[in-house]
């Protein structure tokens, strides 16, 4: 397809959608050439009529109609399950990829870098965000104030509290402060924010801190996130009680024998995890069969996966086939710019379907969608384009429109170009 004729189907997407606005009040009609729920297998050619902000038909357009059907695909809206939108103003990931502890490092650098403005670097994400037409997004927070992410009715933001806290003095200090943000987002009255609660990882999260956070969190009904099985180096520290984590802790000063022993598992992480209303494994990338049995007995757990960083530190095949056929719930984020080249969920989700063709369309689009809407609580984002459900969506413009549905996701020939909103 030439420039032209993609530039000429854009406008017919735009223009479809701009029909359908102006619409609002009374019953309303939307063509769209493929319909990917998430639920069922994509469907070619289909016509929705909504009326009052519910879906009253859905059925194929009739053949004499299909040749004027603007070249859109309609899903549900979009959701990114973790991400970290502090670090939105890099133009490229950090590095090194070959050491975690050095790449933690080189992040705690920029961080505290004299000259960065967390408030601007937080409003890049949010702007590329909202440009994706994304819905909603699970931000870890650090010491940002929730006025740094202006009040939007576009995109619903989950706040996770990232608690970092090893040594027995910062148990109390953390928990506090975990409090206090909850309190501060409840209060705040804002219907585009909720609470989350987010210790960090294994090394960085002292084990009491983690079962105080977890009965905070089934307190106030919170979903919770944790940085687990993340790297090698990782599982090193617990397995033996040393390598890099372990001599980068010794280094801050934090490294505790008692607390790295040698012979620890994730799995005892899982088991403090698992009482939360819901809770969120980030990146899983070395799960073994213990973790994964575990998980497959526990259905409020989900595996957050984030395909770009993932190749971007060069990790172990993802056992993203052994989770899903095990009936494990996983869903995809960006993370961040200091590991991934952007925020664009649709790339990520183009990621996932070319590393693998046995992967189903609507099973790969239910993980930033309906499953991620779940994962996080926020089932109001979810819908199935059913007779009876929220007229929500997302619309995305095809480059061409003689291709399939998996074809388009997995070359990632796809841009959004606006929300189907009640």
């Amino acid at each position: 397809m030439s420039k032209q004729q993609r530039s000429s189907g854009k406008q017919a997407c735009l223009a479809a959608l701009d029909h359908w606005r102006s619409s609002a009040g009374s019953e309303r009609v939307l063509d769209v050439r493929w319909l990917v729920s998430g639920t069922e297998v994509p469907l070619e050619y289909m016509r929705l009529t909504e009326s009052a902000g519910v879906i009253s038909d859905v059925r194929p357009i009739p053949d004499s109609e299909r040749q004027s059907a603007a070249p859109l695909m309609l899903m549900p809206p979009l959701v990114n399950s973790h991400t970290h939108l502090e670090f939105s103003g890099l133009s490229e990931p950090l590095g090194p990829r070959d050491s975690f502890a050095g790449w933690i490092g080189t992040v705690l650098q920029q961080r505290n870098h004299p000259e960065r403005d967390s408030a601007v670097e937080i409003s890049k994400g949010l702007w590329e965000c909202e440009c994706n037409f994304l819905h909603t997004v699970g931000e870890i927070v650090t010491g940002s104030e929730i006025s740094e992410y202006p009040e939007s009715q576009a995109l619903q933001k989950v706040m996770f509290q990232e608690v970092i806290g090893l040594t027995d003095s910062r148990i109390d200090e953390q928990y506090s402060m975990a409090v206090a943000r909850v309190q501060q987002i409840r209060a705040s009255g804002r219907q585009d924010l909720l609470a989350g609660l987010s210790p960090h990882a294994s090394y960085t999260v002292h084990p009491d801190l983690l079962q105080r956070l977890t009965a905070l969190s089934t307190e106030y009904g919170l979903t919770v996130a944790m940085h687990l099985a993340e790297t090698r180096a990782e599982m090193q520290l617990l397995e033996r009680g040393n390598g890099e984590l372990a001599e980068m802790l010794q280094r801050m000063g934090l490294f505790s024998a008692r607390l790295f022993p040698g012979g620890r598992t994730i799995c005892e992480l899982l088991e403090i995890l698992a009482a939360a209303p819901r809770a969120l494994v980030v990146h899983g990338n070395y799960l073994g069969p213990a973790e994964l049995k575990f998980l497959q007995q526990h259905p409020r757990m989900t595996v957050v996966y984030c395909p770009r960083t993932h190749a971007w530190f060069r990790h172990d095949d993802y056992p993203l086939q052994a989770m899903l056929a095990s009936g494990i719930r996983v869903v995809l984020g960006t993370d961040s710019r200091a590991s991934n080249p952007d925020l664009n969920l649709m790339q990520e989700l183009a990621f996932v379907m070319q590393q693998n063709k046995w992967l189903k369309t609507e099973d790969a689009v239910s993980m930033i969608t309906q499953q991620a809407a779940a994962a996080l609580g926020c089932r109001n984002s979810a819908t199935d384009f059913h007779a009876g459900c929220a007229a929500i969506g997302t619309l995305l413009s095809a480059e061409c429109d003689d291709q399939s549905s998996r074809q388009l996701l997995a070359t990632g020939a796809m841009s959004a170009v606006g929300r189907l909103e009640l």
